[in-house]
């Protein structure tokens, strides 16, 4: 016959396992909820800062729309009055309209952020594109551009719309940020794999106007512009900035007032698939 006090005290183990095991769920339940939690905490914070920029954004397109469509306005009167001024004002109504065309392009580079393409180019006739894009600047300003493309990455391919607005945004920079100063204007341009094979290099130079260094860790933040000389909206290294970090990759800035500078991005191949 079984001893009741053995009884009691194998209930007594049964009940204190099942209290350990249902503790080491719980414990493990309250994990779980902590990792969550940190999801949504970092779900929430980007959302915010999606929010800001949004809302930074709407501001600034209405307030940067403004200020052209109202030199075009006065132009076109100016031409109503004095038919003389024809050729100069044609001139100020091409830079107005050009400064127009870059802030639509951002806006919509920005608009269109989340949205996928597929579509792919070799990254030289990106490059070779935005040159041909920029060609009228380019002579107008008297640059010297001279490009090095290692014959291991003329074909690498790239999404198209990436890379344009990346290659659009330093020769647009090295183009309106010229230092007038001096008499001769470059721009080289270096693309190599580094790092064993492993990743890709792109190296922008000018001796344009540079940058101070106090403020260099600021030009990729929305709608920062670079100094007083900028007419852009403060959008196109900040673009610049968000895709590069959405390939995982690194830039590295040497700048310094009227010593030009020189943006270093490195980005791993494999995430360029």
């Amino acid at each position: 016959m079984t001893d009741i006090p053995q009884l009691e005290e194998e209930s007594l183990e049964n009940l204190k396992n099942k209290y350990e095991f249902q503790q080491i769920m719980l414990e493990d339940a309250l994990k779980n909820v902590e990792k969550k939690n940190l999801v949504l905490e970092e779900i929430n914070y980007e959302l915010e800062e999606k929010k800001f920029e949004l809302e930074q954004f709407i501001y600034r397109l209405n307030h940067d729309f403004k200020s052209p469509v109202a030199s075009i306005k006065g132009l076109i009167e100016i031409l109503e009055l004095d038919q003389k001024s024809i050729n100069l004002v044609l001139e100020k109504l091409k830079e107005t309209v050009s400064r127009l065309d870059a802030l639509i392009a951002n806006m919509s580079y920005f608009y269109n952020t989340t949205q996928v393409t597929n579509e792919k180019t070799s990254l030289l006739s990106v490059y070779n594109s935005l040159i041909a894009k920029f060609k009228n600047d380019i002579i107008k300003n008297k640059i010297d551009v001279k490009s090095n493309f290692e014959p291991n990455t003329k074909n690498i391919l790239v999404l198209n719309r990436d890379f344009e607005a990346v290659f659009g945004c330093l020769i647009s920079n090295a183009v309106n940020y010229i230092d007038t100063q001096k008499e001769k204007h470059l721009l080289e341009v270096n693309v190599g794999i580094k790092g064993g094979g492993a990743l890709l290099e792109i190296v922008f130079k000018d001796n344009g106007i540079g940058i101070d260094k106090d403020f260099q860790n600021e030009i990729f933040k929305i709608f920062v512009r670079g100094c007083s000389q900028s007419k852009g909206a403060g959008l196109g290294l900040y673009i610049l900035y968000k895709i590069i970090k959405n390939y995982k990759g690194i830039i590295n800035v040497e700048s310094d007032t009227n010593k030009g500078m020189a943006l270093q991005i490195t980005i791993p191949l494999q995430n360029l698939n």
